[in-house]
């Protein structure tokens, strides 16, 4: 599929998505910070931390996605839609930030403002798969993008639990198992899928493979099976953990049978975001496939690798996807500079190794914490520079772009 030049609203949305990423990102920096020095203004890390958790999967990865999903459609791009993604993941920012998942209190009374505000982007989301599934495209429904949309409904389930949650006053054993459900189904069905329809968009056919539809169907029956018994496990229900453990096994298999088309299309040279993208999704299989084994499983928990494994899924594999995908739609002026924003991911997300069990004891000291704060901003400087290589090339001719062939 040849780039074409982006819409003005396209520029719009992908402006914004950009701010509300390097705001994220900064709102991560924050937090290594807290690790390192302690937190200002009397902040709980595990607050900023959802803060910044939030804003990532509600102002960046959203609305790219909405946005591709509408334009792999061909119908049209609904601003007014995407727009209001933004508006409502801003305005969870600040409540995330000095409550986490508690009260603050507003106009004199003692709200959960924060889930409040996550059920208003849930409004947000279904009017999306509303238009979504309305059709009015010139091509039909992808189905990863069915797939992607389907289960950000099912996600959306744990945000209703959450926010019944909150105005019941139920304990935090709830809340952590309706966040768990909701942020595991949302990152990995959603982003996930939704990041695979748009690579499968530039395939023609290839979706249609024997190995993508397998794919497929593991991917969604193992997320579903998993997500849900591992609620019902931290609710109290522990014999459905063998469920949680099948559930990884699908998971892992259907992703790596849904990356098998793609990877074998994709010219081995030259190198390109795309090879980058597949290796870091072949590595979130892996650790699926680990993760449905008893001892892998306690292992990776026992080690802290989860924000390890997560960085590299969310902040390498599908950051940098989104930034491919821009690429091969509108040219590589959609962002310039793009290795230097994947190799900071990857440092950063190295930097956070020597905070795990695979790191010696006898090597661990405190310059973990200050080498993890100083690395992390990295990709908001990244995002600066490539946003000034734009500036002052706009006047240059347009490069190649980021082709997926």
């Amino acid at each position: 599929m040849s780039p074409a030049p982006a819409t003005r609203l396209e520029r719009s949305v992908w402006g914004a998505a950009i701010l509300c990423f390097a705001l994220a990102s900064a709102t991560g920096v924050l937090l290594r910070y807290g690790f390192a020095h302690g937190l200002p203004f009397s902040l709980v890390p595990g607050d900023v931390r959802h803060s910044h958790s939030h804003l990532m999967f509600f102002g960046w990865v959203t609305p790219m996605l909405m946005l591709f999903l509408l334009r792999q459609r061909g119908g049209p791009r609904h601003g007014w839609l995407l727009f209001s993604t933004f508006v409502f993941a801003l305005a969870s920012w600040w409540p995330f930030l000095v409550s986490g998942y508690g009260m603050m209190t507003i106009f004199g009374r003692y709200l959960p403002v924060s889930m409040i505000v996550s059920g208003l982007n849930g409004l947000a989301w279904y009017a999306f798969m509303a238009v979504y599934r309305a059709g009015g495209g010139s091509r039909p429904h992808s189905a990863y993008g069915s797939a992607a949309t389907g289960l950000l409904l099912a996600s959306s389930a744990g945000v209703v639990a959450l926010a019944y949650a909150g105005m019941t006053g139920a304990g935090p054993v709830y809340i952590s198992a309706f966040a768990q459900f909701f942020l595991d189904l949302f990152a990995e069905g959603w982003f996930g899928l939704g990041l695979l329809a748009i690579a499968y968009s530039l395939r023609p056919g290839l979706e249609k493979s024997r190995a993508a539809r397998m794919g497929l169907v593991f991917v969604v029956v193992g997320l579903l099976l998993r997500c849900t018994a591992d609620a019902f496990v931290s609710l109290g229900f522990t014999g459905l953990t063998p469920l949680t453990l099948a559930g990884s096994a699908f998971a892992g298999m259907g992703l790596l049978a849904a990356l098998v088309p793609l990877w074998r299309s994709q010219p081995t040279a030259p190198l390109s975001l795309w090879h980058l993208v597949y290796v870091l999704m072949g590595l979130k299989a892996g650790v699926d496939l680990l993760s449905s084994q008893p001892l892998a499983a306690a292992f990776i928990e026992g080690a802290a690798l989860r924000i390890f494994f997560l960085h590299a899924y969310l902040l390498g594999a599908i950051t940098i996807g989104l930034v491919a995908a821009a690429r091969s739609l509108w040219g590589s002026t959609a962002f310039r500079l793009p290795w230097l924003l994947a190799a900071a991911a990857l440092a950063m997300t190295a930097s956070l190794l020597p905070l795990t069990g695979l790191w010696p004891v006898a090597w661990r000291g405190r310059w973990a914490l200050e080498l993890a704060w100083w690395l992390s901003m990295l990709p908001v400087a990244a995002v600066a520079a490539s946003l000034l290589a734009r500036f002052a090339g706009r006047r240059a001719p347009p490069a190649d772009a980021e082709s997926p062939s």
